[in-house]
C-alpha cells in the first residue's frame, strides 16, 4: 500500500507540472511564483492580520504549492531509490545496483561475487541513511500541509479568503478552469 500511494502521489505532482503549461492562468506558476521579497512581505502581512485579498494564489501560497511540490517529489524520488535498493523492484530497479560496483561484471570470480552481492530485502549503511532522508522528507512534507492548513483556515476565518461572493469552492475553480 505504501508503494503504491507513493506511485500515486509521482503521478499526481507529473500531472500538476503539466498543468502548469497547459492550466487556467491561476494554475500557472508564472502567475503566483514570486520572490523572496514579496513571499515575506505576504507572510508578515498574513501573521499581521492584514493581508491582501487574492484570486489564485498570494506569494506565501505560492511559495508553499513550491515546498509542497519539492518535499513531495524528493519524497517520491527517495522512496524509488530505495524501493530499487532494497526490493530490486519499481522503475528505477534497473538503474540501481545493490551490490558492490566492483563485484558484477567479474567473469572469473562470478560465482563468488553472486553469494557476496545483498539478497533482495536486505539493507546497507546507504540504504539506512536514505530511509532516513525518506523519513525526513515525509515528516517535513506532514509539517507543511498543516501549515499550508492553517495559512488558509486564517485567510478564510478573516475574510481574506474567498476573493469570490459565492464561497470558497469558485476560488478553488478558478485556480482550474479560470474566474
Amino acid at each position: 500500500m505504501h508503494v503504491w500511494a507513493g506511485y500515486v502521489v509521482g503521478i499526481v505532482i507529473l500531472i500538476r507540472f503539466a498543468w502548469r503549461v497547459v492550466g487556467a492562468r491561476y494554475a500557472r506558476f508564472s502567475d503566483f511564483v514570486r520572490g523572496p521579497g514579496a513571499v515575506a512581505g505576504c507572510l508578515r502581512d498574513l501573521v499581521l492580520f492584514r493581508a491582501r485579498r487574492y484570486i489564485g494564489h498570494s506569494a506565501g501560497g505560492g511559495a508553499m504549492v513550491i515546498a509542497l511540490l519539492l518535499s513531495l517529489s524528493a519524497t517520491v524520488g527517495t522512496g524509488l531509490v530505495l524501493y530499487a535498493e532494497e526490493h530490486r523492484a519499481g522503475p528505477l530497479a534497473p538503474f540501481v545496483s545493490a551490490g558492490a560496483p566492483s563485484q558484477k561484471n567479474l567473469p572469473t570470480r562470478a560465482a563468488a561475487a553472486d553469494k557476496k552481492k545483498p539478497r533482495a530485502g536486505t539493507r546497507d549503511k546507504s540504504s539506512e541513511g536514505l530511509e532516513d532522508v525518506h523519513e525526513f522528507l515525509a515528516n517535513l512534507t506532514l509539517a507543511l500541509i498543516i501549515a499550508h492548513v492553517l495559512g488558509v483556515s486564517q485567510a478564510i476565518c478573516l475574510g481574506e479568503t474567498p476573493c469570490h461572493e459565492d464561497g470558497t469552492a469558485s476560488r478553488c475553480r478558478s485556480c482550474i478552469c479560470g474566474p
